[in-house]
C-alpha cells in the first residue's frame, strides 16, 4: 500500500502527494515535486523560511520544507517556489552566485526567478536562469559550493547542472 499525506499550497490547492513525490489532483500549470541533482544525489531546499535564505544541497526528503510548486509559464519556462516557504529561487547574474529564495513576483519584468528547462518536465533537466526575460549562459549548479546551489557558466554535459525534476527520487 502507497502512504499519502495531504499538502495545503498558496492559492488554497489542495493535494495528494505519494511518497514516491508524484502528486495529483492539481492543476496542471502548478506542480509540487522534490528537485534532485543528477551529480550530487541530494535535494535542494531553503535553509530557512526567511527573505533570501540560500539554497542548500542535502538528503532528499519528501517533506513540505523539500517540496518545490513548479510553475510553469509555457516555452520551458518555470519558476521553482518553495512549498515551505512560499518564495522562489532567485539568482543573481554572476557566475558563482549563491541561489538564495525571494518573492516570485509573477509576471513582473524582475524575472530573476524564472528558468528555462531544456526539456518539458517531468524530466531530467538542466535550469538555465531566464533573467530579464532572455535566456542566459548560466545555469543552476550542484557543487559549485559544498553546500549550496550555485550559478555556473552552463555545460549541457555536466552532471551537476542536471536536475531530476517530476520523477521518482
Amino acid at each position: 500500500m502507497m502512504a499519502y499525506w495531504i499538502t495545503i499550497i498558496p492559492y488554497i490547492l489542495i493535494s495528494m502527494v505519494s511518497t514516491t513525490g508524484v502528486v495529483t489532483g492539481i492543476p496542471t500549470d502548478v506542480r509540487i515535486r522534490a528537485i534532485k541533482n543528477v551529480g550530487t544525489g541530494q535535494c535542494i531546499y531553503p535553509e530557512s523560511d526567511g527573505d533570501e535564505a540560500p539554497i542548500v544541497l542535502g538528503p532528499c526528503q519528501l517533506d513540505l520544507t523539500h517540496l518545490w510548486n513548479i510553475i510553469s509559464f509555457g516555452d520551458n519556462i518555470y519558476q521553482l517556489q518553495s512549498a515551505y516557504s512560499q518564495y522562489c529561487i532567485w539568482v543573481h547574474e554572476s557566475v558563482g552566485d549563491i541561489a538564495i529564495q525571494e518573492s516570485c513576483y509573477p509576471g513582473n519584468p524582475r524575472s530573476n526567478s524564472e528558468f528555462r528547462t531544456s526539456s518539458s518536465l517531468p524530466s531530467v533537466t538542466n535550469l538555465r536562469s531566464h533573467l530579464h526575460f532572455t535566456d542566459q549562459d548560466k545555469c543552476l549548479d550542484g557543487r559549485g559550493h559544498p553546500t549550496y546551489a550555485t550559478l555556473q557558466t552552463c555545460n549541457q554535459n555536466s552532471v551537476s547542472q542536471q536536475w531530476m525534476i517530476g520523477l521518482d527520487i
